[in-house]
């Protein structure tokens, strides 16, 4: 396992909203255009997606190298970015990238549901560091 150790606070932030940030600004930039490659047309949001997948990933990745951690709810938001950019691409169907988010939030919402009816808080489970 990886030493943990502290991070920039400022730097911490960037790794985590830049990824959404750049898909936003490239999503904004390519929206209306159509991209072709081996003969199938994919739309600018599905092309965003597939530039942040990997973006997503590499800052995770330096994340997890700065500090040595990762919390339970960013691991599990990127398999689901994986996955479901994944299917994005493959069916060449921006629905199950924007399927993700609702996915994720329900999820989460069952997390505390549970714990709320037991009487317990999830809360600091699910957003603590592994």
């Amino acid at each position: 396992m990886a030493e943990e150790r502290d991070i920039n606070p400022i730097f911490k932030q960037v790794l985590e909203l830049g990824p959404p940030l750049i898909f936003f600004l490239i999503y904004l930039r390519i929206r209306d255009d159509v991209f072709v490659f081996s003969g199938v047309e994919y739309s600018g949001f599905i092309v965003a997606t597939l530039v942040f997948v990997p973006i997503l990933l590499v800052a995770m990745g330096i994340l997890w190298w700065r500090t040595g951690r990762l919390s339970r709810m960013q691991v599990f938001t990127a398999f689901m970015v994986v996955f479901f950019g994944g299917l994005t691409a493959w069916f060449n169907d921006e629905r199950f990238f924007k399927m993700k988010t609702t996915i994720v939030y329900a999820f989460f919402a069952a997390i505390l549901s549970v714990g709320l009816l037991q009487g317990r808080s999830y809360l600091a489970y699910v957003m603590s560091e592994m």
